[in-house]
């Protein structure tokens, strides 16, 4: 089957269509047709003709190849810390964003607190027990924050 490379402006800048045609545009075979290289077509089209990108063209589709996957991987870690949980006393606790804001408030409390567990439960938190209390959920948000090697 043949392709016809069409340029587009956004990434990856040529995609294929098929096509019955055997002439007009650039035509190719369907297993002439290179993957996709950091997101971008490495071929271009040039006074008609396919030719290779330059290396700079590369690098720099690398480079932003590389910052969108880390900004995702970011996302996803977010997304992690969101669903975990840790124990306290036998009982697990969420580690969702409101969660987190409520454990902050409370570091520094002078009175008891009532926190949620992940079953809906009140846990009644005695003013003693909160500096434990964080240093677990800090230990899990730690662990949860590492960067993946």
């Amino acid at each position: 089957m043949n392709f016809k490379a069409i340029e587009i402006i956004g990434k990856p800048y040529i995609y294929w269509q098929s096509t019955t045609e055997a002439l007009g545009g650039i035509v190719i075979d369907e297993s002439a047709i290179p993957v996709n290289v950091f997101g971008i077509c490495p071929l271009k089209i040039v006074a008609g003709e396919l030719v290779d990108r330059t290396a700079l063209e590369l690098s720099t589709a690398e480079d932003e190849y590389n910052l969108y996957t880390f900004l995702n991987e970011q996302a996803d870690k977010l997304n992690d810390i969101n669903s975990g949980t840790f124990t306290y006393d036998s009982q697990t606790f969420p580690m969702d964003e409101r969660s987190r804001l409520f454990y902050f408030s409370i570091e520094n409390s002078l009175s008891n607190e009532k926190a949620m567990t992940t079953t809906g439960e009140l846990y009644s938190l005695l003013n003693a027990n909160i500096p434990a209390f964080i240093t677990a959920y800090k230990t899990a948000l730690h662990t949860l924050s590492q960067p993946d090697v």
